[in-house]
């Protein structure tokens, strides 16, 4: 069966006794975090940005083209299509919903907190 306590070291845990994304795919994290700093410093937070940028007709979720639109007209397009595979919850799927993008900014939405004050505010969109 093999020994889960190295195995989870090895993965960087160490001695945190948790493991980050970062941990498991570094560079995927990086695209994510700097995404998310994109967004937020364009729109405050991620839920504006949702709203604003991603969902701006309301449909409460939002195609691949249409993403990759959005990410454009910030600055994003290199990483637009991959962002979106990283993003989306199973493989295949062509939509992204708002608790696909960013769980903070969701919880958020369903207690009606537009300017995320619950979830800290500005925040950087992880997931944590």
């Amino acid at each position: 069966h093999g020994d889960v306590m190295t195995l989870f070291k090895q993965l960087g845990a160490g001695d945190k006794g948790h493991l980050l994304f970062a941990d498991l795919d570094a560079d995927a994290d990086q695209v994510l975090s700097e995404f998310r700093a994109t967004l937020v410093e364009a729109h405050g937070n991620m839920l504006a940005a949702w709203i604003n940028a991603m969902d701006h007709e309301g449909t409460g979720r939002v195609t691949r083209e249409a993403f990759t639109d959005a990410c454009q007209k910030v600055g994003i397009s290199d990483n637009a299509q991959r962002i979106f595979r990283l993003m989306r919850p199973e493989a295949g799927r062509e939509i992204l919903t708002l608790r696909d993008f960013d769980t903070k900014a969701y919880n958020a939405f369903c207690r009606g907190d537009f300017r995320m004050l619950s979830e800290g505010g500005l925040h950087d969109g992880r997931k944590d």
